[in-house]
C-alpha cells in the first residue's frame, strides 16, 4: 500500500523534529533535489544539493550544530502537484548557546511514496544577521592566536 502523499511530508516533518537522520532521509528519493533559497554568502549550508548522498551530510550538519527547542509544521496545503508548507522553529546553537527562531516556508514535490524536490524560504537578510552574530560568539569563544 502506497502512504498518502500528504503523510509522506508529514513523515518527513515527524523524523526531522525527532533528530532521526535515517528516517528522514529515508522519505527523500534517492535523486532528490534539495534547494535552500538564500545568498550563498549568507550561511554555510545554503544553495542546491543532489541526491541522498550529498543531502544527508549537509542535514547532519545541522543536527550536529543545532538543537531543536521548537520544529512545529503550521500549515501544509496541496496546490497542483506539489505541497506548500510553513514551519515555526526554535534552534538553540549548541557551541555558543544562541538561539534562533522564526518561521519559513517549504515546497514540496512526492512522486510514489518519496520526496523528490524540496525547497526551502527563509528570511535572508535575519538569516544573515543570525550567522554573523554566531560568528562573532564563536570568535570569542576561541582563544586568541600567538
Amino acid at each position: 500500500m502506497r502512504a498518502s502523499i500528504s503523510m509522506v511530508v508529514e513523515a518527513a516533518y515527524a523524523a526531522w523534529a525527532a533528530r532521526d537522520l535515517a528516517t528522514t532521509l529515508a522519505v527523500f528519493a534517492p535523486d532528490v533535489a534539495f534547494i535552500i533559497h538564500l545568498p550563498e554568502d549568507v550561511a554555510p549550508f545554503v544553495g542546491e544539493v543532489r541526491g541522498r548522498d550529498e543531502l544527508a551530510p549537509r542535514f547532519q550538519a545541522i543536527l550536529d550544530d543545532f538543537d531543536f527547542i521548537e520544529y512545529v509544521p503550521l500549515q501544509i496545503t496541496a496546490e497542483g502537484g506539489s505541497f506548500h508548507s510553513r514551519v515555526r522553529f526554535h534552534y538553540r546553537h549548541k557551541s555558543t548557546g544562541l538561539e534562533y527562531e522564526g518561521r519559513m516556508r517549504h515546497v514540496w514535490r512526492v512522486e510514489g511514496d518519496k520526496i523528490v524536490r524540496f525547497e526551502e524560504f527563509h528570511d535572508a537578510e535575519r538569516v544573515r544577521t543570525f550567522f554573523q552574530l554566531l560568528a562573532q560568539a564563536k570568535s570569542q569563544l576561541s582563544p586568541p592566536e600567538d
